[in-house]
């Protein structure tokens, strides 16, 4: 058994021949990341199925990747955990503030590129311990370059994930300060006393 038939075991797009064209097509794709899919798929008929695969109403980018989510998270899962943190969620509109802990886990991968090269990356997952009954638990789940060889270096990239907000509204501000002083500039300098 292939490791795409094994990763995409679950699949169920209502029709076999769909299930085992996923597979074969994510074969293909994994063993040349870089390549156009006709180039991946290596034949005219192979990659016509793939843009029927593609197309198909039917057929979502979440279906085709949730059985690999899952199979990820269960390599990861089947671990312990190398510690607990604990936040403070802010308050947001229609929602209190609360207090969360998630369990962390880290694991080593490596991300396939092209036929012969490798990326090694960390991926992190964090998962909300008992979150409350009436609310969706709170799952992060990290990729990065850098290494988190112990529980505080997987606490410093769970932070730095956390922050990404106020960077974001940082550059939005930034963007609209220098877009509003580019058009007070261009006011100022068009007007002249003319």
């Amino acid at each position: 058994m292939s490791w795409a038939t094994e990763e995409f075991r679950t699949l169920d797009l209502g029709d076999q021949r769909l299930n085992r064209r996923t597979a074969l097509l994510a074969e293909r794709l994994a063993a040349q990341p870089t390549a156009s899919i006709p180039a991946a798929c290596g034949g005219w008929a192979e990659t016509q199925r793939a843009y029927r695969l593609f197309s198909h109403d039917d057929v979502g980018w979440e279906d085709l990747l949730a059985p690999h989510a899952t199979c990820t998270q269960q390599r990861m899962l089947a671990t312990a955990p190398l510690g607990a943190v604990r936040f403070t969620l802010p308050a947001r509109p229609g929602q209190p503030a609360r207090v969360f802990r998630q369990h962390v886990w880290v694991e080593r991968v490596q991300i396939k590129i092209g036929r012969k090269d490798v990326m090694d990356a960390t991926c992190v997952i964090a998962r909300e311990i008992d979150p409350p009954e009436d609310v969706k638990g709170l799952e992060w789940r990290l990729i990065t370059n850098r290494e988190a060889p112990d529980f505080e270096a997987a606490v410093e990239l769970i932070d730095w994930y956390r922050a990404r907000w106020e960077i974001e509204l940082f550059f939005m501000y930034l963007k609209t300060a220098v877009r509003s002083k580019r058009c007070s500039c261009s006011l100022s300098n068009g007007w002249n006393g003319h």
